[in-house]
């Protein structure tokens, strides 16, 4: 969640920027991704009569530099999901936290606070559109009290939810203090996307040993599931890394042989920008286009393609959505495709924040 102190210190962190990260590394170090990924099937779960419905946004279309070009949709008069009533538990800062789509319906596990620094905590939010939401329940789902490590985390947030096998898998990072938001890597299931939620006994990505590139904290992660295994983009402080697993529980970090510095001699960063711009908070999605990533830096959210997951356009361009010209600190955000067309949902505001939504088009890649 965003504050002045946390805007401060993340401008200061991402001065220093891993360059050597960007060498070559061969394609077959992460699973084939088909076009179609297996189905999954889940138990629906029943919508309660008092749920809170957030008036329609009105779309605005704004140019951007290829290959999105005139598709983008900026959702900025109101935002889809507002803060709840004064006084409630996320009255203060929100942001989207997980988003998927299943059943017909889009479910968005959103972070949300009364005020920041506190406590987060997670809500239930659903669309059959991906721009009218509905908050299934008026409590949180999911809040640090699951967590049963020792020592038990100072805070958390929800950042990817998937559904493999009838059950709901919510990858959340995990925060030895109010602000800091990042840490550990933790895992959490359940049945229904209302809980309860069980969260695995211990994290199931840790940081880096210290002198490695992703030494002292990792988090932010997006999860995507495929027929061949998990894909994990995360955040450290140094660039955004990737790990693979056979089953999302047990993960593998990517390491490029091709280093043998000692930062990179375990795993290496498969994107790193060059200062001043930074990156944090990735969120992927894989279609037609390809790999595609959102992700945040200090002049709004940034866009970028790969062919494999592994290689990634580094050029430095227009922002996909700059906080200058929306006029709104940007903060943490989630993005998926469905039916062609990708939903990117973003925090945004000044003292207080709420979930925005841009859109676009999706067209194969060339």
């Amino acid at each position: 969640m965003s504050n002045q102190g946390i805007k401060i210190a993340y401008l200061l962190t991402i001065i220093v920027v891993v360059l050597s990260a960007c060498q070559s590394v061969p394609a077959t170090a992460i699973p084939e991704i088909p076009s179609t990924l297996d189905p999954v099937i889940v138990t629906p779960t029943s919508q309660p009569t008092n749920s809170v419905s957030a008036s329609t946004p009105t779309a605005i279309d704004e140019a951007i530099p290829v290959p999105l070009a005139n598709s983008l949709k900026l959702y900025t008069d109101k935002p889809v999901l507002p803060m709840g009533s004064s006084g409630s538990w996320d009255s203060g800062l929100m942001d989207p936290g997980a988003v998927v789509f299943h059943d017909d319906q889009f479910h968005m596990f959103y972070d949300a606070v009364p005020f920041f620094p506190t406590l987060i905590a997670v809500g239930y939010a659903v669309s059959s559109d991906g721009i009218t939401w509905t908050r299934v329940v008026t409590e949180p789902v999911f809040t640090i009290a699951n967590i049963p490590w020792q020592p038990q985390p100072t805070n958390f947030r929800a950042n990817s939810v998937i559904i493999a096998d009838e059950t709901w898998v919510l990858y959340f990072s995990a925060s030895d203090t109010y602000s800091g938001l990042t840490g550990l890597v933790g895992r959490a299931t359940a049945s229904s996307p209302t809980g309860p939620w069980t969260v695995d006994p211990e994290p199931v990505l840790k940081p880096g040993e210290s002198g490695e590139w992703d030494a002292g904290d990792v988090g932010h992660v997006d999860v995507i599931r495929t027929n061949k295994g998990y894909v994990m983009y995360y955040s450290s402080k140094l660039g955004i890394g990737m790990a693979t697993s056979p089953d999302g529980i047990e993960w593998i970090k990517y390491d490029n042989p091709a280093t043998s510095e000692a930062a990179f001699a375990k795993s290496d960063p498969v994107l790193a920008v060059p200062a001043p711009y930074g990156e944090h908070d990735p969120n992927v999605a894989y279609a037609d286009r390809g790999w595609q990533m959102v992700y945040r830096s200090n002049r709004g959210l940034e866009y970028t393609t790969s062919a494999d997951g592994i290689h990634w356009d580094s050029a430095i361009g227009k922002p996909l959505i700059s906080a200058v010209d929306l006029r709104k600190t940007i903060w943490y955000s989630a993005f998926i495709v469905q039916d062609e067309t990708a939903y990117l949902y973003f925090e945004a505001g000044g003292h207080n924040t709420s979930t925005y939504l841009a859109t676009w088009t999706e067209t194969p890649s060339d």
